[in-house]
């Protein structure tokens, strides 16, 4: 049995600067680390509405699929090249612009 002591690494100075704060800011750029993402959950003390998300994500990006067309800002092709590091983040941010079907609003309603 493995038992990791999240409330430590929560704490730890070498891990995060000014630990004792609530910065949510700390996580918008995904450096990839593991321990830099014990703070959404472990296990059974895990985010209670994963289960949820992970039904609806489908039925939220076809809603979208469906309603809008899209397209890059520059009109060139997506950049798809990613990084090498465990979560496999794209190098280039994607920027797209959407613009609603013409019959999104009889769908939707």
């Amino acid at each position: 049995m493995v038992l990791v002591n999240a409330w430590s690494i929560h704490r730890n100075p070498d891990v995060w600067d000014d630990p004792l704060s609530f910065k949510p800011e700390r996580f918008e750029n995904g450096k990839g680390e593991p321990y830099r993402l014990l703070p959404f959950g472990l296990g059974r003390r895990g985010c209670p509405g994963e289960a949820m998300a992970f039904r609806v994500i489908n039925l939220v990006m076809s809603q979208l699929l469906q309603c809008f067309e899209f397209s890059t800002v520059d009109g060139e092709e997506v950049d798809m090249t990613e990084t090498a590091a465990t979560l496999m983040l794209k190098i280039t941010s994607l920027h797209l612009v959407c613009k609603a079907r013409p019959n999104t609003h009889n769908l939707l309603a």
